[in-house]
């Protein structure tokens, strides 16, 4: 008796271990395929409200329906459940092409995308003994844009909203492309500072060896309007102002002891009020 009781709790343990592998196996499980994508408001004939609805969007388009009508258009799974388009799409549950295979209609646009580009200084590498005015260290090559209505200096944006893209070659200076369309152009304008007298040290000759409460990568300073420049450490002017680089500035009430970093150095105000 024992023994068949034994023998009956191995097949029994045996039954569990089986059943239970053959439950956790992957391969034992249904997929969950899409069944149908149906448009309900468009079956059934369902009013909705006459407004063009973004569904979903990825790096190259912003998707629509016609109508505000995302909690109509329904997938349906093998396994019985259901969701939103829109969730399924957020969920990557399903693409873009599942709509076209099963009919559903939608209009695509290319998103709209923001870029700014920085005014920089080359200082004599393309003019001899003149400062060139690039945009992010570049010139573009077949963009157009409105041009600024005061002087632009060192560390202000030309900002971009479009639905296209720019594509930088690696040159120097490097040539600006853009493949789509420009929506609107800005400008951001960082600000002027002067810098007074007790912040610059001077060497031996007269020119500037530092300056004081200014973080800077400069060498240079810009004497003219003609954009000429020469070296700070020759500079003997008594009047010195910077751009400040926007990455760094504040506000004009912050209480914060960082200094300010200089974009460009100038003999004169490049932007008088």
């Amino acid at each position: 008796m024992k023994k068949v009781i034994a023998i009956l709790l191995c097949l029994f343990t045996l039954f569990v271990f089986v059943g239970c592998n053959v439950l956790n196996n992957p391969a034992t499980k249904q997929s969950v395929e899409i069944e149908n994508i149906i448009d309900i408001a468009e079956r059934d004939n369902l009013p909705t409200d006459d407004a063009l609805e973004l569904f979903y969007s990825d790096d190259t388009y912003d998707y629509y329906f016609s109508s505000i009508r995302s909690m109509y258009v329904i997938v349906y799974y093998n396994d019985g459940t259901e969701q939103t388009v829109q969730d399924a799409l957020a969920e990557g549950k399903i693409k873009i092409s599942d709509l076209d295979s099963f009919g559903i209609h939608y209009f695509k646009y290319h998103s709209e995308h923001t870029d700014a580009f920085t005014v920089t200084y080359d200082y004599g590498r393309i003019v001899e003994n003149t400062v060139t005015e690039l945009f992010n260290y570049g010139f573009f090559f077949n963009v157009e844009f409105e041009e600024s209505k005061i002087p632009l200096v060192a560390g202000d944006k030309l900002v971009f909203k479009h639905n296209g893209e720019f594509v930088s070659l690696e040159t120097y200076p490097s040539q600006i492309c853009f493949e789509g369309e420009v929506i609107n152009t800005f400008y951001m304008y960082t600000k002027i500072r002067g810098v007074s007298d007790e912040d610059i040290v001077r060497n031996e000759s007269g020119g500037i060896e530092r300056i004081k409460n200014c973080a800077y990568t400069t060498e240079y300073v810009i004497i003219n309007e003609n954009m000429e420049f020469v070296k700070l450490s020759e500079y003997k002017g008594d009047f010195l102002y910077f751009s400040i680089d926007p990455s760094t500035y504040i506000s004009d009430d912050s209480n914060d002891p960082q200094p300010l970093s200089a974009s460009a150095f100038y003999a004169y105000n490049p932007r008088p009020d």
